[in-house]
């Protein structure tokens, strides 16, 4: 009868850690779902902005190929990048 009720006990003990190790994978799945639906997003976004760099870059070589560039251009853009960085300093 000992034998039937350490039995009962190691079942009864045993099913509540498997409902319990369930509930946590369930929720595991769902917060890895939710956070592989994001880096998703994410990479979706990167993707066009990825894109969107890439035809400036090929939009500005076909200008610089058809127009040249100038030493005027190149030390304006670089007067520029300094007026941006002292303004930055000063704050």
């Amino acid at each position: 009868m000992e034998t039937l009720v350490h039995a009962d006990v190691f079942f009864f003990v045993t099913t509540i850690v498997v409902v319990l190790v369930g509930a946590a994978a369930v929720i595991l799945l769902v917060y890895l779902t939710l956070i592989l639906r994001d880096i998703r997003a994410v990479m979706k976004r990167a993707k066009c902005e990825i894109q969107d760099l890439m035809d400036d870059a090929r939009r500005f070589r076909e200008h610089v190929m058809e127009n040249g560039i100038t030493l005027g251009q190149i030390i304006s853009f670089f007067r520029i990048k300094s007026q941006k960085r002292s303004k930055q300093k000063n704050k």
